[in-house]
């Protein structure tokens, strides 16, 4: 939930500020739960504090996690006519963060509960134990909040990652415009510049991929690491791409190894760009090559 703008901050103060007097209403809970109620209301309290019109992801992330901890012991100790009067329907507002099949799983769960609750309220005969129902939706309340956590967590990564290459592909065009006009003559320019494209073409490459926030935990994080090396990756087959054009293992849309300094820069954000069209293309058949001619060699002797 980084970068909530001032509406939202309002919003999350007022759910803080609900739970902080919802806990008072908590006549069921023993010492020991009261005691830690009362560390992650001053928790909360303390992260407040220090936020401004723009809070860093941990710390929102942090009052989030208090806030679903507080919650999980409300499952235990409030009111039953409370947990049927908005308890359920916060946990149900979390069910959107689930996957389909969780989430088919979690209302049916959560309609079960209810009506448990409500057999409870009226003194039903026949109503559930209510030990059970409790755990059941402090369960409940665990996985949707931890779904929840999770999906943020997730965005405010993709949030950082299109920041910072935002402001890197900033930086490169300054650089690259700097580096042309001292004079794109010089020897000493070649290589540097080479890399600066190759660079920038992963850099662009990176802002228009997509990681989709609700892919599963282990492919996003890998994707997620790679797209931060794709600028590192494309400088280093940007100068790859230089020295395959001067080798003549390939031409690009009629650039040689005679060509000027204007077409190796563009073949270098090219394979910065689409690097794996410039492996496939270019890298692997070179090695495909020499691998044949040795395999060759070793038949012939």
């Amino acid at each position: 939930m980084a970068g909530l703008g001032t509406s939202d901050l309002e919003q999350l103060k007022a759910k803080a500020d609900f739970f902080r007097r919802e806990k008072e209403t908590a006549s069921g809970a023993t010492a020991a739960q009261q005691s830690r109620m009362g560390e992650i209301v001053e928790s909360i309290d303390g992260l407040l504090a220090r936020q401004f019109m723009w809070m860093p992801d941990l710390s929102l992330d942090a009052i989030w996690a208090n806030l679903d901890e507080l919650r999980a012991i409300f499952c235990q100790v409030l009111p039953v006519a409370s947990v049927l009067g908005w308890l359920i329907k916060d946990i149900e507002g979390d069910f959107d963060h689930l996957t389909a099949p969780d989430m088919k799983s979690a209302q049916a769960e959560i309609a079960t509960l209810r009506t448990g609750f409500q057999a409870l309220l009226h003194g039903t005969k026949a109503a559930p134990n209510e030990a059970q129902l409790r755990a059941g939706l402090q369960n409940l309340a665990y996985a949707t909040g931890q779904a929840r956590e999770g999906l943020w967590v997730r965005v405010n990564l993709k949030r950082s990652r299109l920041e910072l290459m935002g402001a890197l592909l900033a930086i490169g065009l300054v650089v690259a415009t700097l580096g042309l006009a001292i004079g794109s003559d010089q020897p000493g320019l070649l290589f540097p510049l080479l890399a600066l494209f190759g660079a920038l073409g992963g850099l662009v490459s990176s802002l228009l991929s997509s990681d989709p926030v609700f892919s599963t935990a282990v492919d996003f994080y890998i994707n997620y690491i790679l797209l931060k090396l794709r600028p590192l990756v494309g400088a280093t087959l940007g100068l790859a791409s230089y020295f395959a054009l001067q080798a003549g293992v390939f031409t690009a849309v009629n650039i040689t190894k005679d060509s000027s300094l204007d077409g190796f820069l563009i073949v270098a954000f090219a394979a910065g760009f689409s690097e794996r069209m410039f492996v496939n293309k270019v890298l692997v058949p070179i090695a495909g090559g020499g691998q044949s001619k040795a395999a060759a060699a070793q038949s012939a002797a």
